[in-house]
């Protein structure tokens, strides 16, 4: 067996994301869900002024076919100006805390950010931290609701999916 850096998986990883995503073959403008408040629509992005507990916050939910089966991450441009913020996401079903939810660094820009979850590291996380929805083909729901830390602005998000590393490599955490 090959060994691999972690590190080197990781920049992989990212990349390939990124690169998905900046091709602009899957983005998907968080307007074009079914947005429900106190969610709101302003200058093309969508947003929740007031932090919420889950039940009453905004709910932005939108429809996705895949077409491969496999390991996903949702890289959303996100900006979160005044302070961190946060999300509760997931796929196919509604978010719970306080495991599901995404917490936002301050950003001023817009900038590409893969989701994590704050109470759960997936088995088949390439990036430490980020969350791998394993997806069947078909069609699926990215379920998004207003956190208990409002101000996060959602831009466009994509669905990257994640490749497998060959079965020939070990991955080792080198210092």
């Amino acid at each position: 067996m090959k060994s691999v850096s972690l590190h080197v998986i990781i920049s992989a990883l990212i990349t390939l994301s990124f690169s998905a995503w900046a091709q602009g073959n899957v983005a998907i403008e968080a307007e074009a869900g079914l947005i429900t408040p106190p969610f709101s629509v302003t200058n093309g992005y969508v947003f929740q002024t007031a932090g919420t507990n889950l039940a009453s916050s905004g709910r932005a939910v939108y429809d996705i076919a895949i077409s491969q089966p496999g390991g996903y991450v949702i890289v959303v441009t996100v900006s979160s100006p005044d302070h961190a913020s946060s999300l509760a996401v997931n796929v196919d079903a509604e978010p719970t805390g306080p495991t599901m939810i995404w917490d936002i660094p301050t950003s001023q820009a817009f900038t590409n950010r893969i989701v994590t979850w704050r109470g759960s590291e997936s088995s088949t996380a390439k990036v430490p931290g980020q969350k791998v929805f394993n997806l069947t083909p078909g069609s699926h729901q990215i379920i998004m609701r207003g956190g208990d830390d409002a101000g996060a602005r959602i831009d466009r998000f994509s669905i990257a999916r994640i490749p497998a590393p060959p079965g020939n490599f070990r991955i080792v955490a080198t210092p």
